[in-house]
């Protein structure tokens, strides 16, 4: 007998340590998988947190560099062409295999040669990619042709030049193609030797003929082409010109590299009224202090212009003596002059002002002295906000546009004549040879300042929180701040919180406290029963119903709510009578439903009543309040979400806080009974402060399960990515937007490493939350015992 019992013992413990074993590993389980989750999330979040890179993957010496006039991509090649001869030449010395890896063409080969035409001169390479040859004709005819492909070009249009351009040095102009757009200019001295530039603007969509302006005493000019506007450079000034030649903005540059904007003073009138006036013998000194960038370096200058594709950002290259009036500064020399000098970057946005767009300065960074001196080459990726500045010399920064940030520094071999960038590669024009730069980890452009931070972005007026990843073409500029989706996240959750919290909070009290036990029990598994109903009906309803319902009844809706605290007196004051003076048993299993049915015939009354009064004020022509009415607007707003959000989250908050009110001991409340408080004195001071742990957990934890509402807000709000707090404006939260983006970023993209990490900053806060809720239940039942 007692070997069976010891078999049968060791059996028993042998089986309850192997489901032991099992619990344990699926425990184990679980809390791997959840850690494996969290570490996907971080993993993909971490790449914004690295910096940009540059690594030289091809060198390659050509015969064709010295007479290259430009590079562009074809068929996902670099190619360069070259004129030599009368011969337009084609020449690839990198091109990039399907793995992305670099392989090597001959580099003194051509890929393509065309017939020479000794009577065309090929003069530039222009357009937004760089695919449009121009020609010169002997007879002062400028053609544009469009390089298709490797193989053939054709001819797109033609223009014949005023007598103004020609018989001039065609290497001098400056042509710029946008769209049907063309913009030449080409410089113009006087006997003073004072610098002009002559432009001629010509629409190839228009019949007009060509628009031809001369801007005197200017020193570098700059085409705004979509607005018809032109920036001119002096020596220290900005000027503004509209497409009538009038200044509707200066901005001038002192010695301590601050712009000054004069706009509106006398300066400004007495150039727009005598602007022939500014050519005197002393811009002639200027003219040739400044030329080709350089500087006496004893007074301030801007040497360098560059507009972004966006034609919205200007980046202005300014010089500025280091102001010092000590007695050895006095004394120094010419050299140390040149390292007294400070160099800054400047860039400005244009902003709507009436149909004139004007400059607004957003950034003022300092450059190293190096970068002060000759041509800045400028190359823009706007789809991560970043812009290559390099020097003639070879000296490079990349530079988020943005919030100015400096993500590389690096010194590449000079002279550089030119830089192309396509796809993450910085190709680079030396006299002799071409080199390609393979730019990575292009995501770690994007800083703490972009993700939560203000930001001047270009035509804005004022900093702003900003979220677009949807841009409609190449030179635009996605905003990546999350700040206005934590914002709806938050406004959604607390205005969910306000709605469901007292609809919770007085059924739970009435159900756990005041009602009859056969009532309870049918009462709480209905509400319960709620909590089952799929979010996606929930916000189905609100958005086919609830929204145009709010939308067609607003004035009603709000005399509901104004009013309804007066009637709930009301009733409770008649229960109160009613009560006192019926003291029969029957009478309390109806208080719910003849509470309910005075409830509702008070809300139908006021509302059938604003109906009516809204109709009367309105055939008697009063029609302010509705006019009112009908100017806002509820459908898409976080009204209508914080009411569909209340009700999904409601029977949550409700079952905890009922569970808790049920739980204080009986003997807690007969106590209280006992020292001859009355019911409701007993709910106040004893009940809900034994349940107070208990429901402020209930409440954040439904704060929490609405902060991670996916469906209702998806299908209520209008989206809309707005950093406002008003009631009456869209939202867009954190769990919708991944919802919404996820589904279209490309992998490894910027927004998509952005998606995680507003992923983990959701998982974050729900964290903190639920354990800030369990902690604080605890310490105060700690205290409470």
């Amino acid at each position: 007998m007692k070997s069976k019992t010891t078999l049968f013992e060791k059996r028993r413990f042998r089986r309850d340590y192997f489901f032991k074993l099992v619990v344990t590993a699926f425990g184990l389980l679980v809390l791997a998988i959840f850690a494996t989750l969290l570490l996907h999330i971080l993993t993909n979040a971490l790449p914004l947190l690295q910096s940009p890179k540059s690594e030289r993957i091809h060198n390659t010496l050509s015969s064709f560099a010295s007479n290259s006039i430009g590079l562009t991509q074809l068929q996902g090649e670099w190619v360069n062409l070259s004129v030599k001869d009368c011969a337009l030449y084609l020449s690839a010395s990198v091109s990039l295999a399907h793995d992305g890896s670099a392989s090597v063409n001959p580099a003194n080969r051509a890929i393509k040669k065309f017939a020479p035409n000794c009577t065309k001169h090929i003069i530039a390479l222009a357009g937004d990619q760089n695919q449009h040859v121009v020609v010169l004709t002997s007879d002062n005819v400028l053609e544009i042709y469009y390089l298709e492909n490797k193989d053939s070009f054709f001819l797109t249009s033609s223009i014949a030049l005023p007598d103004e351009f020609s018989q001039t040095n065609s290497s001098t102009w400056n042509i710029s193609l946008s769209g049907e757009e063309l913009f030449i200019q080409r410089p113009v001295r006087t006997q003073s030797r004072v610098n002009n530039i002559l432009t001629l603007r010509h629409s190839f969509s228009s019949l007009e003929a060509p628009t031809i302006r001369l801007y005197e005493g200017a020193m570098r000019l700059l085409p705004i082409v979509p607005f018809e506007q032109v920036l001119v450079a002096t020596h220290n000034e900005l000027r503004m010109y509209d497409s009538q030649l009038n200044i509707i903005q200066t901005l001038v540059l002192d010695e301590a590299g601050n712009f000054t904007d004069v706009s509106n003073s006398v300066i400004n009138n007495t150039i727009n009224n005598t602007i022939n006036s500014t050519v005197n013998s002393a811009m002639t000194d200027k003219a040739k202090a400044y030329e080709n960038g350089r500087s006496t370096h004893n007074e301030a200058n801007i040497n360098a212009l560059s507009l972004s594709p966006s034609s919205l950002d200007i980046f202005v290259r300014s010089v500025e003596p280091n102001i010092d009036h000590s007695n050895d500064n006095k004394q120094a020399s010419n050299n140390d002059k040149n390292t007294n000098s400070r160099v800054s970057l400047n860039k400005f946005t244009l902003v709507n002002n009436s149909g004139d767009f004007l400059l607004r300065k957003t950034l003022a960074l300092p450059m190293p002295i190096e970068m002060g001196l000759g041509t800045l080459h400028t190359a823009f990726d706007l789809q991560h906000n970043a812009g290559f500045f390099v020097d003639e010399h070879g000296h490079l920064i990349l530079m988020n546009i943005v919030t100015g940030d400096i993500k590389l520094q690096k010194t590449l071999k000079g002279p550089i004549s030119r830089i192309n960038y396509a796809q993450g590669q910085l190709q680079l024009s030396l006299d002799d040879r071409f080199e390609l730069y393979q730019i990575s980890q292009l995501q770690g452009m994007t800083s703490m300042q972009i993700l939560f931070g203000k930001n001047d972005y270009a035509g804005y007026a004022s900093k702003e929180y900003l979220w677009q990843t949807s841009v409609s073409n190449a030179s635009q500029s996605p905003k990546y701040s999350v700040i206005p989706l934590i914002m709806g996240s938050v406004k959604a959750s607390v205005l969910a919180l306000i709605v469901a919290l007292p609809l919770a909070l007085g059924a739970a009290i009435y159900t756990a406290y005041f009602a009859p036990p056969h009532i309870r029990n049918a009462i709480k598994p209905s509400i319960e029963m709620l909590e089952a109903i799929p979010s996606v009906i929930i916000g189905f309803i609100a958005a086919v119903w609830l929204a145009p319902f709010a939308e067609r009844y607003l004035i009603s809706i709000f005399s509901v709510l104004i009013l309804l605290p007066f009637v709930v007196l009301i009733i409770a004051a008649i229960h109160g009578f009613l009560h006192s003076r019926i003291a029969h048993k029957k009478l309390d299993n109806w208080q719910l439903p003849l509470n309910a049915s005075l409830l509702l015939l008070g809300v139908v009354f006021i509302f059938a009543l604003s109906l009516l009064i809204t109709d009367y004020s309105h055939s008697k022509g009063y029609d302010s309040l509705v006019l009112v009415a009908s100017n806002l607007t509820l459908s898409k707003t976080a009204i209508v979400v914080s009411l569909a959000l209340g009700v999904a989250i409601a029977p949550t908050i409700y079952t905890l806080i009922d569970d808790a009110l049920f739980e204080v001991p009986e003997g807690v409340k007969q106590a209280s009974f006992a020292l001859g408080a009355t019911k409701v004195q007993t709910l106040v001071r004893v009940v809900l402060v034994v349940a107070f742990p208990s429901i402020v957990s209930a409440i954040m934890l439904g704060f929490g399960r609405a902060f991670g509402e996916t469906m209702i807000v998806l299908m209520v709000t209008g989206n809309t990515p707005i950093a406002k707090w008003d009631l009456l404006s869209g939202l867009r939260t954190l769990t919708s937007n991944l919802a919404i983006e996820l589904q279209e970023a490309p992998v490894d993209s910027t927004v998509y490493h952005i998606l995680f990490l507003t992923a983990a900053i959701l998982f974050a806060f729900t964290f903190v939350v639920n354990t800030i809720a369990a902690l604080l239940k605890r310490r105060m039942h700690n205290n409470d015992q």
